[in-house]
């Protein structure tokens, strides 16, 4: 037999936690989405969240309850949604808190470039073909404007095909991935294929 916290956890929209008073990632789209439109209807509402009509109204009641918004019944059939102040604070909170997070990112993905490239550095590496593209060759320059390689040269490619084959390592700062080992006797591809593909976007390094 079903409790009562049982049918309570069936009933509650996803992504929330069911008590508390920080709005969860529904209701946080929720809110930004009505910040920027005041004047949306329902069923709008309902399809930037990804939810339906009856679950996004469900949401704009939790809301209303937990004191981040208010309902102004316009006509029998629309409404008026304004956030409060605190709905509003917790908008540059939520907003806030993306945006440090994603500054921390930043700063790993560009200090994870700069330690592979001053690794190769320190292993004897004077020559270094770079793959890259739009924010990856920024972050590229990024760290590489924080570190001295003294003496290197710095080759910089928009794809991995463009980069000569006699090169024996690539690093790639592209989602772009290197092309599988040839198999069988020695072809016109077999030195590409002894090349090492560096990545330098992923946590584990580097590619065979």
């Amino acid at each position: 037999m079903k409790n009562a916290s049982q049918d309570a956890r069936q009933a509650a929209p996803p992504g929330r936690p069911l008590a508390g008073g920080l709005p969860s990632e529904k209701e946080f789209i929720l809110i930004r989405t009505i910040a920027g439109n005041p004047a949306a209807t329902q069923r709008e509402l309902s399809s930037e969240v990804g939810l339906s009509l009856g679950m996004t109204n469900l949401l704009i009641r939790r809301l209303a309850r937990k004191g981040f918004l208010k309902t102004t019944q316009l006509t029998w059939n629309k409404a008026r949604y304004i956030l409060t102040p605190k709905g509003m604070m917790e908008k540059a909170r939520k907003s806030f808190n993306y945006s440090a997070w994603a500054l921390r990112h930043l700063k790993e993905v560009v200090g994870r470039m700069r330690q592979i490239l001053l690794a190769e550095y320190r292993a004897g590496r004077r020559e270094f073909h770079i793959v890259s593209r739009e924010e990856g060759a920024e972050l590229v320059q990024m760290a590489l404007d924080e570190i001295d390689l003294a003496g290197s040269r710095i080759h910089r490619f928009s794809s991995i095909a463009e980069v000569p084959r006699q090169a024996d390592a690539v690093f790639l700062a592209t989602s772009e991935r290197p092309p599988a080992a040839a198999k069988g006797p020695q072809s016109q591809q077999g030195a590409a294929s002894k090349t090492r593909h560096v990545s330098l976007l992923d946590e584990g390094g580097g590619a065979p």
